[in-house]
Formats: C-alpha cells, structure tokens, sequence
C-alpha cells in the first residue's frame, strides 16, 4: 500500500505519514490484525489493500487516474 500511496500522491494532490503502530501500545492493540490502514483523521479509508475509489472519494478527488 506504501508503495501506491506514494505513486497518487502526486497526481491527487495528497501527502501521507506511515505510523510504525508497534511503537505505541495503544494503537497496536487497536489495529494489530488491520494493517496496513489507511485513516483520514479518524476516519479509515481502507485496510489491507489500497481502494483507489475510498480514496479518491475521501480527498475529494473522484476522478479516474
């Protein structure tokens, strides 16, 4: 997923940060069976896999790349 996130990066217009969840307990224990994740906020995108679509919809771009 890290790998597609930084092909649209650009031609969406949107920036990301990986978070390493085994860092902090808190979020290993929220999501330790759900990576990779993709969050919005709070808001989750999509997990496992990168859905162009649930992307593209939550930058407001739902364009076709």
């Amino acid at each position: 997923m890290h790998e597609q996130l930084n092909e649209f990066s650009q031609s969406l217009h949107f920036s990301f940060v990986v978070i390493d969840i085994d860092e902090t307990l808190d979020l290993r224990q929220q999501y330790n069976d759900a990576v990779p994740l993709l969050l919005s906020g709070n808001r989750e995108i999509c997990r496992h896999f990168l859905d162009l679509k649930s992307l593209q919809a939550a930058i407001g771009n739902p364009q076709p790349v």
